[in-house]
C-alpha cells in the first residue's frame, strides 16, 4: 500500500500535489524515489461526528504497482531513515529488518532518571520511572516519536507499520511489555476509533497514546487553555453518545500557532485518561422532543511542542 504522497515525478521532474492539475497535466506519474506508478486522489468530504471535514488530495500507488524494496515511500524505507537519524538504544532499536521503540511518558519537568539510575527502584512503585523519558533525552525522544507519528499519519491504517515497528513499555519489575498498535494510535478517520480508545482507557492508561483528529477550538480556562478536538460519535448508528478529547496546555507560543488551525488535522502524543461523562440538551432542538447528548470526556496534557504534529493540508 505505501504512504499517501505529496510529491511525484512528472516528465522527469518533481511536482508537488499543490502544483498538479489533473485536467491539464499528464497522468503518467511516478514515485519520487523509485519507478512505481502513482495515481491522483482528489480532495473529498468526510463526516466526522456532526461535522464535515475535507480529506486532502494526494498521490497513491496505482493498483498492481509496488514500490521498490527500501523505497523512502514504503514503511520499511521510512523507518530505516528515522532510525538512522534518531538511533539511540534507550529510545529505538533495530533487529534484522524490524524496529522497536519505547512508549514513554512526558512530564512537565526535565528531572527524569536515566535507565542506569533506575536499577535500584524497579521493584517498587518508583519502577514506573522506567516509562519516563531518560534525563537529557526529551528533545531527541519526542523528535523520534514525531517522525513516527508523521509516518503513521501518511498511512491508511496500522496493518503495514505494526509488522515493522514494535511498541514497548516497562512493567514495575522492568519486564518489557508490547503495546499493540490498535491500543496506541487512534485515528478519527476510522469509525468507532474514539470509542475503542475510550474503552481501552477505562481499563488501562499507564502509557502515552496518539490521537489523530481535527481541532475544534482553543478554549481559555484558569491558568491555561484546552485544545479540544472534534468529538466522534460512538458509531454510525449511535450519534447520541460522543467521545470528546481535550488537552490542557499553557505554552503561549503553541496556543497562538494553534489558533490558526481550527478544523485542521492534528496528531497528539500524550498520556490520556477518561475523566467523566457529561450531558447536553440543545435549546434550539427542532424535534418535538428534546434530545440529550452524552459526552464521554477524555483528558490529557501537552507539555512540549513536539507532542503535536500539525498536518498542513
Amino acid at each position: 500500500m505505501g504512504k499517501k504522497m505529496k510529491e511525484a515525478i512528472l516528465n522527469g521532474k518533481i511536482i508537488s500535489i499543490n502544483d498538479y492539475n489533473q485536467e491539464k497535466m499528464s497522468r503518467d506519474l511516478q514515485c519520487r524515489y523509485c519507478d512505481a506508478s502513482l495515481s491522483y486522489v482528489r480532495e473529498h468530504p468526510r463526516d466526522l461526528g456532526d461535522r464535515r471535514i475535507i480529506v486532502s488530495r494526494h498521490f497513491k500507488l496505482k493498483p498492481g504497482s509496488e514500490h521498490e524494496e527500501g523505497c523512502m515511500n514504503t514503511v520499511g524505507g521510512s523507518l530505516k531513515n528515522i532510525y538512522a537519524k534518531h538511533a539511540d538504544n534507550e529510545i529505538m532499536t533495530k533487529e534484522d529488518e524490524t524496529y522497536k521503540v519505547r512508549i514513554l511518558l512526558v512530564d512537565n519537568t526535565t528531572d527524569f532518571q536515566s535507565s542506569s539510575d533506575q536499577k535500584d527502584t524497579v521493584n517498587n512503585k518508583k519502577g514506573r520511572k522506567l516509562n519516563y523519558i531518560p534525563t537529557g533525552k526529551k528533545t531527541a525522544y519526542l523528535s523520534t516519536i514525531k517522525s513516527i507519528m508523521r509516518l503513521r499519519s501518511e498511512l491508511d491504517n496500522n496493518s503495514e507499520i505494526q509488522n515493522k515497528l514494535t511498541l514497548e513499555i516497562s512493567s514495575n519489575t522492568g519486564d518489557k511489555i508490547n503495546v499493540r498498535w490498535r491500543n496506541f494510535y487512534f485515528d478519527s478517520s476510522e469509525d468507532e476509533s474514539y470509542r475503542k480508545m475510550l474503552n481501552y482507557l477505562k481499563r488501562k492508561h499507564d502509557h502515552s497514546i496518539c490521537v489523530d483528529g481535527y481541532i475544534k477550538e482553543i478554549k481559555p480556562i484558569k491558568d491555561g487553555y484546552f485544545l479540544n478536538l472534534l468529538p466522534q460519535n460512538f458509531s454510525q448508528e449511535d450519534n447520541i453518545n460522543k467521545v470528546s478529547i481535550g488537552y490542557y496546555m499553557k505554552d503561549q507560543d503553541m496556543i497562538e500557532k494553534l489558533k490558526n488551525y481550527k478544523n485542521k488535522r492534528i496528531v497528539v502524543y500524550a498520556q490520556c485518561k477518561f475523566q467523566k461523562k457529561t450531558s447536553f440538551t440543545p435549546l434550539n432542538n427542532r424535534s418535538n422532543e428534546p434530545i440529550t447528548f452524552y459526552y464521554h470526556n477524555v483528558k490529557g496534557n501537552i507539555y512540549d511542542k513536539n507532542q503535536i504534529l500539525l498536518i498542513d493540508d
